[in-house]
């Protein structure tokens, strides 16, 4: 597991170093933290990268993951989908796999924007302990300054071992902080 999730560092320091609008995103609820590092455009204006790492220390919880999207804009509706890589150590159980899906903002004026998201990683493309992977997310960002954007959103990450069932990770209310460089 130590290999996977040394493995997904190195990769978004890499891919992020040769990325022109690059991110770091924090999320906060009652119950983990979320650290994530985007990157875009990765490697054409089309396509970009993300690796992020949460912590749930109720559940003894730690996921990291690096994803690759594509990523696209109509009028004020912009959007990505694509696929993430995860490694997961769920108290005693440890796994990885795929998760695919995608998100999507509604830019509603200069400051309020609106955004939905949904990972889905099936039993058939996850590894070892691990059985199901399930995230999804909506919520509000407010665009505090042009490098600052806060957000409230509402949301679950669940995932599914050998030993644990099904473990809701992070549930309800969360508050993030994204600044731009």
């Amino acid at each position: 597991m130590k290999k996977i999730l040394t493995g997904v560092f190195l990769f978004s320091m890499i891919s992020t170093a040769f990325a022109q609008d690059n991110g770091l995103v924090f999320r906060f609820s009652d119950d983990a933290i979320r650290a994530t590092l985007t990157a875009f455009p990765l490697f054409s204006e089309t396509t970009s990268g993300e690796t992020s790492w949460i912590y749930n220390s109720d559940k003894d919880t730690n996921i990291a993951d690096v994803g690759f999207f594509v990523n696209g804009r109509r009028s004020e509706l912009s959007g990505r989908a694509g696929v993430k890589f995860y490694g997961a150590k769920v108290d005693k159980d440890n796994g990885a796999g795929f998760a695919f899906g995608g998100d999507g903002s509604l830019q509603l004026n200069d400051v309020f924007s609106v955004f939905a998201s949904l990972y889905l990683g099936p039993s058939y493309v996850s590894f070892n302990d691990v059985e199901r992977y399930q995230d999804w997310r909506v919520g509000v960002n407010l665009a505090a300054l042009d490098n600052i954007i806060l957000s409230v959103s509402y949301g679950k990450l669940t995932i599914e071992t050998d030993r644990y069932d099904e473990r809701d990770i992070e549930d309800g209310l969360a508050f993030g902080l994204k600044m731009r460089f």
